[in-house]
């Protein structure tokens, strides 16, 4: 089951960016559990595989240009739009994955004008 809430942990970390306030236990069970959906669709591997970052497993934010990549796959902002559709919470997570932690609100509600 950890691996499931740490993909969809690292899914909504995708485009995030860190604002430097943890989240409490309680909004990172919520989120974890809100996300696991996720994983059921195809969203989230299409995207990791066609654009070259794979968010279940990434240390950092992605590069300027690994967003990029991410900009020109269809799956990518499928993928996001289904992550804001999760209501992340507006904190830091922690990827048990990876040990990456991230804010996911920031990074889906950023990567459509990112994509601009």
């Amino acid at each position: 089951m950890n691996t499931y809430f740490a993909l969809a942990a690292a899914a909504l970390a995708f485009v995030a960016s860190v604002n430097g306030e943890a989240c409490s236990a309680t909004q990172q069970a919520s989120a974890y559990t809100s996300m696991v959906g996720l994983l059921q669709g195809t969203a989230l591997n299409t995207c990791a595989s066609d654009s070259g970052y794979n968010m279940l497993y990434a240390t950092s934010l992605p590069t300027a240009e690994q967003t990029a990549a991410m900009c020109k796959v269809d799956a990518c902002h499928e993928l996001i739009k289904n992550v804001q559709a999760t209501n992340p919470p507006d904190c830091d997570l922690s990827i048990p994955t990876s040990g990456a932690v991230m804010n996911v609100k920031s990074l889906a509600d950023n990567f459509e004008p990112g994509c601009s």
